[in-house]
């Protein structure tokens, strides 16, 4: 009987090793789900939002900021002619001078002319010209 134990042992052993070998099974994996939280605990609040800057404190020294100025507005030839011709046409006259213009406050200041030359008001064309010194 002890030959027999031993020939069923062995057949055991080989039909247990000869046959294929299953693969291991997949390691355990937990899909995570989310909880509602229970009802008793309140949702953490939101950011509180950046403090608008704080403006210095108020010396006692007031600042003065000068007006804003009208821009000006460019002072070529062309630019002079279009003043005067628009004068003219309300007033049915020109301009003597361009010291009367600013005097008229037709423009800010006297134009500078180029070196060696001035300016004069042509009255019969009604025109700004640039003639020598």
């Amino acid at each position: 009987m002890k030959t027999t134990a031993r020939i069923g042992l062995l057949a055991f052993c080989i039909a247990s090793g000869c046959s294929e070998k299953e693969p291991p099974p997949p390691p355990n994996r937990v899909a995570v789900v989310p909880r509602p939280a229970p009802a008793s605990v309140k949702p953490a609040p939101a950011p509180a939002p950046a403090p608008a800057p704080v403006a210095p404190a108020a010396s006692p020294v007031a600042t003065v900021t000068a007006p804003a100025q009208p821009r000006e507005q460019p002072m070529d030839l062309g630019s002079l002619d279009s003043i005067l011709d628009n004068y003219g046409a309300q007033h049915d006259r020109v301009p003597k001078s361009l010291e009367e213009m600013v005097a008229l406050k037709l423009i800010p200041r006297m134009p500078t002319p180029p070196p060696g030359k001035r300016y004069v008001i042509d009255q019969q064309k009604r025109r700004i010209r640039i003639v020598d010194r």
